[in-house]
């Protein structure tokens, strides 16, 4: 649709804009056709009790902000930041707890099933920064190095203890 400043108003008041979308429009001559469609239904936005988990995720420093699937790395960057111009959707929230939902069973595999196979799976998580979960340098060379057999019951009791905590952190319980 082409570009006029009556019609991007009436779509900004009626769908809750950004400023800076109709700034974008503006500049590109032109309104996305989506809003055309009489039908057109705004994708639901999360809640505030979502959102407030969100925020718990992106504060843990074992988890990157970026490489989750279902949602682009620039808009939990922007969320980050603040200043409201992200609005999170549900099914945004959906794909995040997917994910975490996805390390929490794996951790919980490791933790019953202690093999490299399972350690390395946690570690094949995109979004995951690896070293963090551990904390211990020597300890992670030595799994990295596949000693995963040769770990003494001390190693095994600091991992299960730092596992149990990341679990009892991770937001979006269920």
């Amino acid at each position: 649709m082409k570009y006029t400043e009556e019609l991007a108003d009436h779509l900004q008041r009626k769908y809750n804009l950004a400023g800076s979308t109709i700034r974008t429009w503006k500049y590109r001559g032109a309104i996305p056709e989506q809003y055309a469609d009489p039908d057109y239904k705004e994708p639901e936005a999360a809640t505030e009790k979502e959102l407030k988990e969100l925020e718990k995720l992106l504060q843990l420093p074992y988890l990157q902000i970026k490489n989750y699937r279902g949602i682009e790395d620039y808009r939990l960057r922007d969320f980050k930041r603040g200043g409201g111009n992200a609005r999170i959707r549900k099914e945004e929230i959906k794909s995040l707890r997917k994910e975490i939902s996805l390390l929490r069973r794996r951790i919980e595999l490791l933790l019953r099933d202690k093999t490299y196979e399972r350690f390395k799976k946690i570690e094949e998580l995109p979004f995951v920064k690896n070293f963090t979960l551990i904390y211990d340098y020597r300890l992670y060379d030595r799994i990295r190095k596949q000693q995963f057999t040769n770990m003494s019951e001390k190693d095994w009791a600091y991992i299960n203890q730092r596992y149990q905590k990341i679990l009892k952190e991770l937001p979006f319980q269920t």
